[in-house]
């Protein structure tokens, strides 16, 4: 395999010499996205697909050596991977193989005969790909290191951060869109389609979203749900919670805003939860317990008396919603090159619920923002 110095490999080769392990096969979404670059659209992975049902695998030793095994079908998106590829052949119409074999072939010719302590992730390896791995190489013992590797990604790198950054990007555009276009008539439908549009142009490609987006007293209810054929009306307070995922990294905003002018009690309940936020904002420094953080943002909607059933925010990357938790009863401290979401809110059945949601990184200071859309009524 050829030699990688990109940080996050080095990481992993890092937890391997420490754990005395002689390699590890990556198989899940974030980690080989982390290692590798490696992200086809949404659909195709961890969509099933009956000509290549295996996953794409990274293999990683603990010098630092790695390839990135992904089936023959996807391979023009594994163009811009950070390691070495090797392309894994697939059925097609005219052709039929055994894929879990074959995946098992590749994995032996890049593991060798024999590996004394082989890593592995338990919820993404299937066990006929285990079978097979085993049948081709002599593993002395196999380690589940999911629990590990997902402590590794929790400081974010420079390279990290950026590509965060421009994941939202695309979140401040659908939101200032969806800002722009939000008037009496249009379809929740209609409106979802503009903003997520405006974000595809932005991005110069098209890339996947998880997009929440109601209107009226639904946005009370947790999640509001999807878009809809509903018309907006005159006055209805539209929730937007939107997450695009691009270049492997997700981000997460929310945002509420007004068809028309705000009521008195809206007016109100944007000031609440903005003061909460902004509080959270304030105090989301290196040091500081979640469970403290969590308290700040929920003290403030509280004094107000309301509250809101759900977390006040989490740990984004790779994965959508990831460690630090900020609730409750968390016990992690946050430290400098996290990067989290904090996300208050109010909900009153009847009217509907805000709640306003921001990315950043946590430093020893004040955090960066690394979501920049201004929430406005």
């Amino acid at each position: 395999m050829t030699n990688v110095t990109q940080p996050q490999l080095a990481t992993v080769a890092e937890l391997l010499r420490k754990r005395s392990i002689d390699a590890v096969l990556l198989t899940s979404v974030p980690n080989v996205a982390y290692v590798t670059g490696y992200s086809p659209p949404w659909e195709m992975w961890p969509g099933y697909n009956p000509y290549a049902p295996d996953p794409a695998v990274c293999c990683v030793d603990q010098d630092g050596h790695a390839a990135l095994l992904v089936p023959q079908l996807f391979g023009p998106y594994a163009e811009g991977a950070t390691v070495p590829v090797d392309l894994v052949e697939t059925s097609s119409h005219t052709r039929r193989i055994a894929p879990t074999a074959v995946s098992g072939d590749a994995i032996a010719a890049r593991l060798g005969r024999s590996v004394a302590r082989l890593g592995y992730e338990s919820h993404s390896l299937s066990r006929a790909l285990q079978h097979a791995v085993s049948e081709r190489v002599e593993v002395g013992e196999w380690i589940d290191l999911e629990s590990d590797l997902d402590a590794l990604r929790v400081i974010k790198t420079d390279t990290e951060v950026t590509a965060i950054r421009r994941a939202c990007e695309l979140a401040d555009i659908i939101q200032a869109t969806v800002k722009a276009h939000a008037v009496p008539g249009i379809t929740e439908l209609e409106l979802a389609a503009r903003a997520l549009e405006a974000s595809w142009v932005h991005a110069g490609e098209r890339h996947a979203a998880i997009f929440q987006l109601a209107s009226g007293p639904v946005t009370a209810t947790i999640p509001s749900g999807e878009p809809s054929r509903k018309r907006i009306e005159e006055g209805d307070l539209i929730c937007t919670d939107v997450a695009p995922w691009f270049g492997g990294y997700w981000s997460d905003t929310c945002n509420a805003v007004i068809a028309g002018e705000p009521t008195s009690q809206q007016r109100e309940m944007f000031a609440i939860v903005h003061a909460s936020l902004g509080a959270g904002l304030r105090s989301a420094r290196a040091g500081i317990e979640a469970r403290e953080l969590d308290n700040v943002c929920r003290s403030v909607v509280n004094d107000a008396g309301y509250d809101y059933p759900h977390h006040t925010g989490h740990g984004i990357g790779v994965v959508h919603t990831e460690v630090p938790r900020i609730t409750s009863d968390s016990r992690e401290t946050l430290a400098a090159g996290m990067v989290i979401c904090l996300e208050p809110g109010i909900y009153i059945d009847g009217v509907g619920g805000f709640r306003h949601e921001h990315v950043l990184l946590v430093t020893d200071a004040e955090p960066q923002l690394l979501s920049t859309y201004e929430h406005t009524l």
